[in-house]
Parts: structure tokens; C-alpha cells; sequence
């Protein structure tokens, strides 16, 4: 069986360098978490996940969302599942509805348990900020998925620029030649529906 030493030594780095890769700590410079990496592909290591769990350390990673639309949650997953896999971890899906008065104590349930690292929070989940300062207020690690540039402070996440996906659509219908071109917008609370109609 492979172990974390057998990768470490592979690579020529400490068994804390490993580590920190396979955890995903940012201060691991680039070159150094590639040659760790292709260790750890050429070996075959898998982590422990029993050990990870006994450590406190969750082995899943849940999507939580509140979309009917399959291609949405398909795509999403596609990219959510090859991050995963590079560190290790499964991807659990939650589907569940944003407007339920539950929600806030669900996520909690879903956050704290053992095998839970975290929660990827999707549209309008993402932009609840009460349940997300609830959720942050017990410890409980979130990556949230927003429209906009990114340049509001304090929020973090992955930004989709809807403004100008917006704007591209509409130039291109232009340049077809259509002048008639009408906006079917979503729910208004929704800064997706927003942005948008700005690029509109």
C-alpha cells in the first residue's frame, strides 16, 4: 500500500509538504504542488479516508442547490467532481429549496457532520447572506457561486459575469441584423437576474 511517506519521498519534499498539498493549503507554491501532484498520480496514493475522518477532516464535498435545470447541475458537477478527485475527496448533491424555513438549520446539519469538509453554495442559495453568516458564525467552511465581477468587498467565491454574457448576446443578435430583441427576466432578488438586465 502507498503511503504519504512513499509520495514524499517520490517527490524529494517533506511529509508536511505533501500534506499540505493533498489538504489544499494555499501556501504551497505552484511548482512545488505540481511535482507532488505527479507523485502522487505515478504512485497510485489515495488518502486515508478513515483517518482523514478521525481527524476531523471531511471527505466530501456537498453542491447545494436550488435549480431545476439539469444542464445548470450537470456542468457545474463536471467541474465540481475533477477538482475533487485531484485532492481526494467525493462529491455529495443536495438538492433543496432556498425558501424553506428549515434551510439554515439543514446546511448546519449538513456542514457539521464528520464527513462533510465543506459546502458549495449555489444561486439564490449564494446570495442569502443571513445563512451564509449563520453558517460561517458555527465554523462551518462555504465556497459560494455568484454573479457579478468579484469587486464587492468581503465576498468571496466564483463570480460568473452575466453582465457581459448578456451584452455578448445581445451583440450578436444585432450583428444578425434582429432590432426587436426582447428580455425575459428571472426573479428580480436574484443579482443574476440584475446583471443581466444590465448587460441587456
Amino acid at each position: 500500500m502507498i503511503t504519504i511517506k512513499d509520495v514524499a519521498d517520490h517527490a524529494g519534499v517533506s511529509f508536511k509538504t505533501v500534506s499540505r498539498v493533498i489538504n489544499g493549503v494555499e501556501t504551497v507554491n505552484e511548482a512545488m504542488r505540481v511535482r507532488v501532484q505527479d507523485s502522487i498520480q505515478k504512485l497510485g496514493y489515495r488518502p486515508n479516508q478513515s483517518a482523514r475522518e478521525l481527524r476531523g477532516v471531511g471527505t466530501n464535498i456537498a453542491l447545494v442547490y436550488d435549480n431545476p435545470k439539469a444542464h445548470y447541475i450537470v456542468g457545474l458537477q463536471d467541474g465540481i467532481i475533477e477538482a475533487c478527485r485531484k485532492r481526494a475527496f467525493e462529491l455529495v448533491i443536495y438538492p433543496c429549496n432556498s425558501k424553506s424555513r428549515q434551510l439554515v438549520k439543514k446546511l448546519t446539519d449538513i456542514g457539521k457532520s464528520t464527513s462533510v469538509a465543506g459546502l458549495i453554495l449555489t444561486p439564490p442559495i449564494s446570495e442569502n447572506e443571513t445563512l451564509v453568516r449563520k453558517l460561517s458564525d458555527v465554523g462551518i467552511a462555504i465556497s459560494r457561486i455568484l454573479s457579478g465581477d468579484g469587486s464587492s468587498p468581503g465576498v468571496g467565491g466564483v463570480y460568473v459575469d452575466d453582465r457581459s454574457a448578456s451584452f455578448a448576446l445581445c451583440q450578436h443578435l444585432l450583428t444578425l441584423g434582429h432590432k426587436k430583441i426582447a428580455f425575459l427576466a428571472g426573479d428580480s432578488r436574484h443579482s443574476s437576474t440584475r446583471e443581466r438586465l444590465e448587460g441587456y
